[in-house]
């Protein structure tokens, strides 16, 4: 799992990419955990080139939504493939974490809070 960070119009955009399972999931925590210190008030994360999101995965993008709220920031998920959002939509994350079809979408949408 690699993860890239950059600003876009203020907002930290988080590009995933690879697979988001058991063996991965410990990298994706460091990473997120690294953004959680830096209190963005709003983010995005970039599913473009995540291919696959096992049970332990949707529980961290879960436990990372409710850090970056309680420091009052805003979260989206964006761009999600086909195969993956199929898995999202099973579990109906999009009442926690809303989604976007494109990360320009995204950044559209928390700019105007």
């Amino acid at each position: 799992m690699k993860v890239r960070t950059r600003w876009d119009k203020g907002v930290l955009v988080a590009s995933l990419e690879g697979e988001i399972d058991t063996m991965d999931s410990e990298g994706m925590a460091s990473a997120m955990a690294e953004i959680s210190t830096q209190k963005p008030q709003a983010v995005v994360l970039d599913f473009g080139g995540v291919k696959y999101i096992a049970s332990q995965g949707i529980a961290l993008v879960i436990k990372f939504a409710q850090e970056v709220r309680r420091g009052g920031g805003q979260i989206r998920i964006a761009a999600v493939l086909p195969a993956v959002k199929t898995v999202l939509d099973m579990v109906n994350l999009k009442v926690i974490v809303p989604m976007a079809d494109s990360v320009e979408t995204a950044v559209g949408e928390l700019q105007k809070h």
